[in-house]
């Protein structure tokens, strides 16, 4: 079959669907009143009070959410941050051996670093999709602003978890094989993407998400209480 051919059977595809489309929009109206009528009658017979859907109706505005990180930026952010803070991690687990003390603060300055990484990955990934969004009008930039700072929040959690999911794994491949310095750290890597992945699926979950990014749409001006409802058929007896 040649180009023009193929051209050809396109543009005749797309007159007759054009038409068909056009048939069945002009048929709504009609399709209406005939369901209008019909249970006027009904209503003669069975005393109902009957009201009928307005046609068109125009539906309330939705409050669109938008992008969020998503699994892509829960599995970077555990990567990346299993990758740069598990050797420091398994050496602050380590540590407790020493003392608690001593354990609890180095644990929680390589769970800062992890959480500074989370951060910054999830909200990076957030931002680059949610204003690409604001920017082609798909939604307000109080939807982005919102969203944006409720995945960075969900990335320093998503972090911590990851970093100590990685530090745990990287101690013990290392106490197995004190040697692998490579797949120490790959096996570090899986195991922050997984965890990170795990602590966000719960953050997102809890609701917890869902309120951050309301809170600051809600901060920034945007009515996020705004429902799609459409009228209904109804008998009123």
């Amino acid at each position: 079959m040649s180009i023009d051919s193929l051209v050809n059977n396109v543009n005749q595809f797309q007159y007759t669907a054009g038409t068909v489309l056009g048939a069945a929009e002009a048929m709504v109206p009609a399709v209406y009143a005939v369901d209008q009528a019909v249970n006027q009658v009904a209503g003669v017979f069975t005393g109902d009070t009957y009201q009928p859907t307005p046609y068109p109706y125009t539906p309330m505005p939705v409050s669109t959410g938008g992008p969020g990180s998503g699994l892509v930026g829960s599995l970077l952010a555990g990567g990346i941050t299993g990758a740069v803070t598990h050797r420091q991690t398994a050496d602050a687990l380590r540590s407790f051996k020493t003392g608690i003390g001593t354990g609890l603060k180095n644990l929680g300055l390589s769970s800062l670093k992890s959480g500074a990484i989370g951060a910054g990955v999830m909200g990076a990934v957030s931002g680059i999709k949610n204003f690409a969004a604001a920017s082609r009008g798909e939604i307000s930039n109080a939807s982005a602003g919102g969203n944006v700072a409720a995945d960075t929040v969900g990335g320093l959690l998503a972090g911590v978890g990851g970093g100590l999911a990685a530090g745990a794994t990287s101690m013990a491949l290392s106490a197995i094989m004190p040697g692998g310095g490579l797949l120490t750290t790959i096996g570090a890597i899986a195991a922050g993407a997984l965890g990170a992945t795990g602590v966000n699926h719960l953050y997102q979950n809890s609701g917890a998400r869902d309120g951050i990014a309301n809170t600051v749409r809600n901060a920034m001006g945007e009515n996020t209480q705004a429902y799609y409802t459409a009228p209904q058929n109804y008998y009123g007896y």
